[in-house]
């Protein structure tokens, strides 16, 4: 009875003690005894649709909102603009990744999309102002060296997986390159060379705007 009754304690004993470190933050399912990186996700504040038939920067179907669509002659600027305030919060570790959302309103096989739609790094500082023509608004300065926005063409990439209409971009090499690297946000923008135009949902969607999200460090 002694010997069952000791048994009884010891474990009762080392319950407690378990609870205790896990109400404490020092036990927990991560390796080494540290919590699972926190998943960070943010949608894009700075949403911009620009079509050479919309000269002013000003013009509502431009921004915020439900949806935006994607063609020849139709791209979206994207930007996080407290990018580089979050930059020292990405854990790279093991192979992570940083990665952009994007969701399309069904209307295009999601096999087409995800060969057509590219999202490409500017190389162009922008304003939400910005048309087809123009970066920002003010002098000649502020014109796009190409019409249509100036992207590093060789840097455009394709979604990478997606899971019914919302396509994963791997955006890891600009995060690296140009936002850490260089820090500068100069942001991103969706174009395609296809005849398909592609609807994406906007920066007003409720559930599936344009979002960017990687792990957090610990």
């Amino acid at each position: 009875m002694k010997d069952s009754a000791l048994s009884i304690f010891s474990l009762s004993a080392l319950l407690g003690v378990a609870l205790i470190l896990s109400s404490c933050g020092l036990l927990s399912e991560g390796a080494g005894g540290s919590a699972p990186p926190e998943p960070q996700s943010f949608s894009f504040d700075g949403v911009k649709l620009i079509r050479p038939d919309i000269s002013d920067g000003s013009d509502q179907r431009t921004m915020q909102q439900n949806s935006y669509s994607v063609s020849g002659s139709s791209r979206v600027l994207l930007r996080f603009e407290a990018f580089l305030s979050k930059t020292n919060t990405i854990s790279m570790a093991n192979g992570r990744k940083v990665t952009v959302s994007i969701t399309t309103d069904g209307s295009i096989d999601p096999a087409t999309v995800q060969t057509a739609l590219l999202l490409c790094p500017v190389l162009t500082n922008w304003m939400m102002l910005a048309t087809w023509y123009k970066a920002y608004p003010m002098g000649n300065s502020g014109t796009w060296r190409s019409a249509g926005g100036d992207y590093d063409s060789v840097g455009c990439i394709a979604a990478n997986a997606h899971t019914t209409n919302t396509f994963q971009f791997d955006v890891t090499p600009w995060v690296v390159s140009e936002v850490i690297g260089r820090n500068q946000n100069l942001g991103l923008i969706l174009v395609t060379h296809s005849s398909s135009v592609i609807n994406i949902l906007g920066d007003q969607d409720p559930s599936n705007s344009p979002r960017i999200g990687w792990l957090k460090a610990q």
